[in-house]
């Protein structure tokens, strides 16, 4: 090529992917809505139970903290992930089926029992059972007592 010869610009040409391409953004898309599904799996049966709680004396305090920007609230949903929520339950309603249906709330902050019949120690060993339980009170014995 001579200095004289002007170069021109090769045409415009549609994007080509490649089938690798395809199988990794596939796989990114079924990532995303196998986790989606989890979640609203996850969020119904908190429901659920929390209704569930409430039909049998218990009180339920939910606690919204937007840990996230909006755009994602609003594609997962409300109660995925910014949710914590407060239980107050009396110490006559406290037994095994409403233990598994407090298990069943992934967000459990705080667990409050009015006038229990058991010792600190007890409450401690309940609270155990509960992952992101952060504090248990029980009324009539102690103040608070702090789980983590």
């Amino acid at each position: 090529m001579d200095s004289t010869e002007k170069r021109t610009a090769a045409p415009w040409r549609r994007p080509q992917f490649g089938l690798r391409s395809l199988f990794v953004s596939t796989a990114v898309v079924a990532a995303w809505a196998a986790n989606y599904r989890v979640q609203t799996v996850r969020s119904e049966t908190e429901q659920e139970a929390i209704s569930a709680l409430c039909g049998s004396g218990a009180s339920v305090v939910a606690d919204r903290r937007p840990r996230y920007p909006s755009w994602c609230r609003y594609l997962l949903g409300p109660s995925f992930h910014d949710t914590a929520y407060g239980v107050e339950l009396p110490a006559n309603r406290l037994n095994e089926q409403t233990v598994e249906r407090l298990e069943q709330i992934s967000h459990l902050d705080c667990l409050t029992i009015d006038n229990p019949a058991i010792s600190d120690a007890q409450v401690l060993e309940l609270a155990e059972r509960f992952p992101s339980l952060r504090e248990a009170l029980a009324k009539g014995i102690d103040e608070r007592a702090s789980v983590r």
